[in-house]
């Protein structure tokens, strides 16, 4: 059986980003090795720097992105996508037009045989209490329908005012060490063999009461880090691996 590939917080359509170029030809790199030696893509969150879809409308710089992802479905290989705290509103364009899997916030599936939680990672931690707070009144569907009265040009730019662009300064390691501790108990249930998620921007491995907890590599850095999941380990790969970003920095630093 071949691997499931992993990929999280590309962020996509970053606004002004000079590399954006050199990361989607990266992507579209990934997505060729994935369709020769991937069995499905797992898209885990913050795909999108911003993605909202209006009944009528999508954000054109998306289009290529798309267009590389909806080949890759074409050719036969499943490609699911779980929504980031960047990505809002994924309802139906990107299953109905480029063959994409949409899923909610978290899953709980057998992978290659084994009990795997998916999640981006995000809220996950009990302390958050006001992003929780923000992010269930931006997520409703009042909020939806105000936000999709407003003309799109006006929606993307308060929304590229609002993104830092992925932050793609790092969790110090005592942070998300901090982290996990408090969110683990929460969202792990008996069985749960793997849980992968993304967020932190800082790639780790660590057990926790017998479920292998992973948090990917962002691939929105030059090194465009990814995992390859094989049902027994998680291994993580990079796309660029001579890329001097691929150390991880502290927030603070």
């Amino acid at each position: 059986m071949k691997p499931v590939f992993l990929v999280s917080d590309i962020h996509a359509g970053t606004w002004e980003d000079a590399g954006e170029p050199a990361k989607l030809h990266d992507f579209r790199r990934l997505l060729e090795h994935a369709r020769r030696e991937a069995s499905e893509l797992v898209l885990l969150g913050d795909v999108f720097d911003f993605w909202f879809e209006w009944r009528h409308v999508i954000p054109k710089r998306h289009f290529p992105w798309l267009n590389a992802l909806n080949e890759l479905s074409r050719a036969g290989i499943p490609v699911h996508i779980f929504p980031g705290n960047h990505d809002f509103r994924l309802e139906g364009f990107l299953e109905e037009s480029c063959g994409l899997v949409v899923h909610g916030e978290r899953q709980r599936r057998e992978m290659l045989g084994r009990r795997v939680l998916l999640h981006h990672g995000d809220g996950i931690d009990p302390w958050e209490r006001w992003y929780r707070l923000v992010r269930r009144l931006m997520r409703n569907r009042l909020a939806y329908s105000l936000f999709s009265w407003l003309h799109p040009d006006l929606g993307m730019r308060i929304a590229d005012r609002a993104s830092i662009g992925g932050d793609t300064c790092h969790w110090t390691e005592q942070e998300q060490r901090a982290y996990l501790l408090r969110a683990l108990p929460g969202i792990l249930q008996p069985g749960d063999e793997f849980f992968l998620m993304g967020h932190l921007h800082r790639a780790c491995q660590v057990d926790h009461e017998g479920c292998r907890v992973v948090v990917l590599p962002p691939f929105l850095e030059a090194s465009r880090g990814y995992a390859v999941f094989d049902g027994d380990t998680i291994k993580f790969q990079e796309m660029n691996p001579s890329s001097e970003s691929s150390k991880p920095k502290d927030r603070h630093e």
